[in-house]
């Protein structure tokens, strides 16, 4: 019975970030990478952390976004709001803050490491 709450819980934290919309962005990058700047180390740290912190501070935004919308979606798509049902407001703000100081952290690393051609 746990195993099944808990992969609900995953699956709905996924739902919540939107993973399909961070997949997207995050091939977007590795194609633009490799494809339009000419970059064949697509597996360069710098990189590599600047493509997760990307994907943090999008996910973070879709989770302050869902967040704000509540009383919206609520009257919209009442079957489908996570947050209230499935996650607490205080749980999606601490993991926001989390996520986005995880990107800004990536972010700084990134830079800091990566073989860039503008640094």
């Amino acid at each position: 019975m746990q195993i099944g709450f808990f992969l609900k819980k995953i699956f709905s934290f996924l739902q919540l970030l939107r993973y399909q919309n961070l997949l997207i962005t995050t091939f977007t990058l590795f194609f633009s990478n490799l494809f339009l700047v000419g970059q064949s180390n697509a597996l360069d740290f710098g990189f590599l952390a600047l493509v997760l912190s990307t994907a943090f501070v999008a996910g973070g935004g879709y989770l302050i976004n869902d967040l704000y919308d509540i009383k919206i979606d609520l009257y919209n798509k009442p079957d489908s709001v996570l947050i209230g049902s499935v996650f607490s407001k205080r749980w999606v703000i601490i993991t926001y803050f989390l996520i986005n100081s995880l990107a800004l952290l990536l972010g700084f690393l990134g830079l800091t490491f990566g073989d860039f051609p503008f640094t």
